[in-house]
């Protein structure tokens, strides 16, 4: 070959060297842009413009989740109007569900037991006179009077009861009737009377009485028991001071709630008067505890449902005519 051939040869050669070395493109359809081939198992990197950022292509049904810089999280794209929920931490701490109705032992319901205090007061809490307190004390002597004198009927008839009854019931007669409210009786009611020389006969009748009182209540206690109640002698004894008793206090707290009491609420001003009705809380409270009164109301009820007659109904007689 002569020496300009080889020339030119040479020259054709270096030309065609730099097009071996790359990739052909394949020519697309008008509107599409070819995807360049990556070596095996890489993934392809689009070409985005400069400042903007590629989003990967994801499988069908798969979001791309953004990678965020060390440290932070990254917050799910929601559809537009849905609220994203927080993802805790795993093993959040247990909340003491409990059933519908139940309150948890370390909660302060104070709204709800406040509105039930008020809804249903205690009876100790409920203020009264002094005049009103006596005439209370005087229904709790009623219903003892009601259990003598089923008592009575029993001796009479021979009816079987347990001694312990009349017992109890003649404990709440001198615990509560005489020591304490014939005691209020003869310290504040009868001297303001005596002073103002107002019912002086009544006021001494009134104090014989209690006086006899106490006697029959004596005999009471020292034979209520089950030996002395099998003796038909004793029985009999039993019967008459029951009947002593009960024949005589009904009156006597009759005229006192009637007469006696309003009395002695003339003879006062009101600011004593109503000082003497504090007098007598404290004492009742110092005497009986907190729920004063009432628990000496509820000590009667288990004797009455014993004897059969605690039920106010059973009082209520058939009328025809």
């Amino acid at each position: 070959m002569s020496t300009f051939l080889k020339s030119v040869f040479f020259l054709v050669t270096m030309a065609l060297c730099p097009l071996s070395a790359q990739s052909a493109q394949p020519v697309m359809p008008s509107g599409q842009q070819a995807q360049p081939v990556m070596p095996s198992g890489s993934t392809a990197q689009p070409v985005m413009p400069s400042g903007r950022q590629a989003k990967p292509v994801m499988p069908s049904g798969n979001v791309a989740q953004p990678v965020m810089p060390s440290g932070q999280q990254a917050q799910p794209i929601l559809p537009s109007g849905d609220t994203a929920q927080p993802v805790l931490p795993s093993d959040p701490p247990a909340q003491n569900v409990l059933p519908f109705g139940e309150i948890a032992a370390n909660s302060e319901p104070t709204q709800f037991r406040q509105s039930t205090e008020n809804a249903m007061p205690q009876q100790n809490a409920i203020e009264v006179s002094a005049v009103e307190d006596l005439m209370r004390e005087h229904g709790v002597l009623r219903r003892v009077l009601l259990i003598y004198e089923e008592i009575s009927s029993r001796l009479e008839s021979g009816t079987p009861f347990s001694a312990d009854l009349l017992a109890a019931a003649a404990n709440i007669v001198r615990n509560f009737v005489e020591n304490y409210h014939e005691g209020l009786e003869e310290q504040y009611i009868f001297p303001h009377l005596g002073r103002a020389g107002i019912m002086v006969d009544v006021v001494a009748t009134l104090q014989k009485q209690h006086a006899q009182g106490r006697l029959l209540t004596d005999y009471i206690i020292t034979n209520a028991n089950d030996m002395a109640m099998q003796d038909p002698t004793q029985c009999a004894v039993m019967k008459a001071t029951l009947d002593k008793f009960i024949r005589m206090y009904r009156p006597h707290a009759a005229r006192e709630d009637t007469e006696v009491f309003p009395a002695f609420k003339g003879t006062i001003s009101q600011e004593e008067y109503d000082s003497i009705g504090d007098m007598f809380e404290q004492q009742e409270q110092e005497s009986f505890g907190e729920n004063g009164f009432q628990s000496v109301v509820q000590s009667l009820e288990p004797i009455e449902q014993a004897l059969g007659i605690y039920s106010l109904g059973q009082f209520t007689p058939t009328v025809s005519f």
